[in-house]
């Protein structure tokens, strides 16, 4: 320590004891100029395969002083988390972590010299205090903000145990161009220890401030923020990047540059043609049954791959319809858009339907003679290759009502969205949509109304369960309505419509279809329409935009999500742009501002302001996710994963379903505590933290098809609406 002093260095020392000698990593940073945090990264030997949380007293791991400086506590505040799983057993990797804080703050430009002293050697390390540096202790939208639209960011961090505060009342707002600061605001009054991020919670709204360009919010102590934009055309390169998502799960045999990310292209890349594909042996014995043949090939080309392996799926297609549909009804000016970079771009025809034609195709390829809808060609257990690499036929699985209806629903829209482009491939599809409609109304539902879909012994592809194929039904009605204007649909709906519970909640999925078709019904074009149901679903959609703008203005970072934390899961929380056509929506039809205002914010949360300055799109700012579920990432070998994914992000209880689940379960520390409310205090570790990027968690790392839409088309929208090409009436 004396040779330290003597060059006027302040030194810390540290004393690790662990049993551990292998694959063991260090980082000793500043949080900001009070906090320091020490992190070991390495295999968890005591928790191998089991799950099952050790007993540890982690409190007496490390021991520290530091001369000159007085420390609050002695013992730092420790918390640990999974930070890498194995699928199939071994030792997960986990990230420990212990935070301190001094008494008095160092002066800026101080050199801390550290000492790690631990049974794998002597660790040095030299640390300064940068006003300059990135922090992720401040947190914004990485993509930007449109300037006549709130801006607001947030600062504050957590030590394991409590949030860390902050002594400024102020922030400012540096200039990239000029390096000149041109805003100050103050801080909020912070919200002390907030249970769903742990943080003292500090709000920066910058509003007020329109002028377009890059820049930087900073806080003295704690340092910068990830860079942003401010303008108009924000939002243009997020939705670029989300689109590509459609051409990469294209299923093609030949994906080149310019129109694919480096890493990524593919050539013969489809999957096998004289493998795509087979009937199942219970396609024969099935209820819907035309003759097939066990074994039997159906050729079955194109569409897009569902997820993270390249299993193909009518019911979560469907929603892609409804969601392009639902753009273009916000924002008619992206039928002009030609632009987004795919193979088709400037053939004249709008890429959103030029996308939408390679679905399609594959689509209309699922549909029976008979007008029934097979529900899926799959491998029949996980793949784990590159599509071209598939060495096993594929199967087509049985038909269902639930497949049938929203094979209905999607050819519908499909043949209004093309009647001006082309009108004979438009009748082609509104036939295709009849046919499976008359299927529906002369045969029983299969799986029965009240039970689920499960697959054939031997299969362990996706099941996609759903009980009721009844707003199915409704929104295939709602559509040909839309389409058609002919009665038969009408009365349908109508007759039908009370008796479907409407989740004004939830956003269109295979699982929930009722709002879909409530929207189809409304925008409908049609004086006959009954006025009592009118007047009933412009309620529910308002009750839906008012339930979005009391979550948000609950939830201490304004996101929108349910109170219950333990609902946080499945992209609930961190894909927040799934609320942004609800939003709208109700905005539409009942003129508040406040919801016009709260769709602008949906980004938010997504693209990095967030406890963990994630964005969590792919691509997308400076700090994301880099290990999405993704076979194509896996067996490219590509560091940078594919760009544009809307990853799932924090997830309050992960299921003992799979062994990488049981071991994200046993590492969290603190520990959950369970009284039974789950509002947020029964988790120690804060929910809005519980995020492992891996692979091998699906709930946290795997977005489909239905992602994919509802979050391009959002910023799509956002984009044409902010720079002025369309106007909500």
């Amino acid at each position: 320590m004396s040779f330290y002093k003597s060059c006027k260095y302040f030194a810390l020392a540290i004393a690790i004891f662990s049993g551990n000698t292998h694959g063991v990593t260090f980082d000793l940073r500043l949080l900001s100029n009070r906090f320091i945090e020490l992190s070991i990264e390495r295999k968890d030997s005591e928790a191998a395969n089991s799950g099952v949380r050790s007993e540890r007293d982690r409190a007496k791991d490390v021991e520290i002083s530091i001369p000159d400086f007085k420390l609050r506590f002695d013992q730092g505040d420790y918390s640990q988390i999974a930070i890498e799983t194995k699928p199939f057993g071994g030792q997960p990797k986990i990230r420990q972590r212990w935070v301190w804080e001094l008494l008095d703050p160092l002066p800026e430009g101080v050199r801390v010299e550290a000492l790690i002293n631990s049974s794998f050697g002597d660790q040095y390390y030299a640390l300064n205090f940068k006003p300059d540096a990135i922090t992720g202790s401040i947190q914004v939208n990485q993509a930007g903000y449109t300037p006549d639209q709130l801006k607001i960011g947030w600062a504050g961090n957590w030590t394991g145990r409590r949030g860390t505060p902050i002594n400024t009342p102020v922030f400012k707002l540096y200039s990239l161009a000029t390096g000149k600061s041109v805003f100050t605001g103050a801080l909020s009054v912070p919200i002390v220890d907030d249970q769903w991020s742990g943080n003292y919670l500090y709000k920066a709204d910058f509003t007020a401030f329109r002028t377009p360009g890059r820049y930087q919010l900073v806080i003295d102590g704690l340092g910068r923020s990830q860079p942003f934009s401010i303008g108009k055309d924000v939002y243009d390169a997020v939705a670029h990047k989300t689109f590509k998502t459609f051409l990469h799960h294209r299923d093609i045999n030949s994906l080149t540059a310019p129109y694919v990310q480096p890493g990524y292209e593919r050539l013969n890349g489809a999957i096998p043609a004289p493998l795509n594909a087979v009937y199942h042996p219970a396609v024969p014995v099935s209820i819907f049954a035309n003759n097939e043949v066990a074994g039997e090939y159906h050729p079955v080309t194109g569409g897009w791959y569902d997820a993270g392996d390249f299993g193909q799926y009518v019911v979560n297609a469907a929603p892609v319809w409804h969601y392009f549909s639902t753009a273009l009804d916000f924002a008619p000016s992206l039928i002009e858009r030609d632009d987004f970079g795919i193979p088709e771009s400037g053939n004249g025809i709008p890429d959103m339907l030029d996308e939408l034609a390679w679905g399609y195709a594959w689509a209309r390829s699922m549909q029976d003679s008979d007008g029934a809808v097979y529900s899926r060609v799959v491998s029949e257990c996980w793949d784990d290759s590159l599509p071209q690499d598939i060495d096993k036929a594929r199967l087509i699985y049985e038909k269902t009502t639930h497949a049938t209806a929203s094979f209905a629903a999607l050819s519908a829209i499909h043949g209004r969205l093309i009647s001006t482009i082309d009108p004979a491939e438009s009748q082609r599809a509104i036939d295709a949509a009849i046919q499976a409609w008359q299927h529906l109304i002369k045969s029983p539902r299969w799986p029965e109304e009240g039970s689920v879909y499960k697959n054939p012994p031997g299969t362990c592809a996706g099941e996609y369960q759903d009980s009721s194929s009844l707003d199915n039904q409704l929104w295939a009605a709602a559509e040909l309505y839309r389409t058609t204007g002919e009665a038969q649909f009408r009365d349908y709906y109508e007759l039908n419509q009370p008796g479907i519970h409407h989740d004004v909640q939830a956003m269109p999925t295979f699982g929930r279809s009722e709002m879909a078709a409530a929207w189809a019904y409304l925008k409908t074009d049609d004086p006959s329409k009954k006025s009592k149901i009118i007047s009933d679903l412009r309620l529910k959609f308002d009750i839906g935009g008012r339930d979005r703008e009391k979550y948000s203005l609950n939830n201490p970072m304004d996101a929108i999500v349910h109170p219950n934390a333990m609902w946080v899961g499945w992209g609930t929380l961190a894909q927040s742009t799934r609320h942004t056509f609800p939003l709208l929506q109700a905005y539409t039809l009942t003129g508040r501002q406040e919801l016009y205002d709260l769709a602008f914010r949906t980004p938010d949360f997504q693209l990095g302001a967030n406890p963990l300055s994630l964005s969590f799109i792919t691509g997308i700012g400076t700090n994301y996710p880099k290990k999405p579920l993704s076979l194509l990432q896996r067996h490219t070998g590509n560091a940078e994963p594919l760009y544009g994914l809307p990853i799932n992000g924090p997830t309050a209880e992960l299921r003992n379903t799979l062994e990488a689940y049981r071991q994200v379960n046993g590492q969290y520390d603190p520990i959950d505590r369970f009284n039974g409310s789950n509002y947020g205090e029964d988790y120690l570790y804060p929910v809005m933290r519980r995020y492992v990027d891996s692979e091998y968690l699906p709930i946290m790392q795997e977005p489909t098809l239905t992602e994919y839409a509802y979050t391009f088309t959002a910023y799509a929208v956002l984009n044409e609406l902010a720079q002025g090409r369309s106007k909500l009436q």
